[in-house]
């Protein structure tokens, strides 16, 4: 992984059973999977989310906020992303 990469939540790809995961060569050697994380490249900013694979979770505050979070620190409104699990 990128050492630049701040990751705000990471899943544990060692606990899921998966038969692809051992032939699956773009998994990190730790299992820690980035699904919330940012970074600075090139001047500019990165947010990413794997967040959110639901219509319904789309439509909630709680995503919503999330997301715009993402957007103002993009734009530099912000210092970070806001950690998610305080919103």
């Amino acid at each position: 992984m990128n050492s630049g990469i701040k990751a705000l939540i990471s899943g544990d790809m060692r606990t899921l059973k998966n038969p692809k995961q051992a032939s699956d060569t773009g998994q990190p050697s730790n299992g820690a999977l980035p699904l919330l994380w940012y970074h600075e490249f090139d001047g500019g900013g990165v947010f990413s989310t794997c967040l959110g694979h639901k219509i319904e979770q789309h439509l909630g505050p709680v995503f919503r906020q999330h997301l715009l979070g993402g957007i103002r620190w993009v734009m530099g409104h912000t210092a970070t992303p806001p950690d998610p699990i305080s919103l």
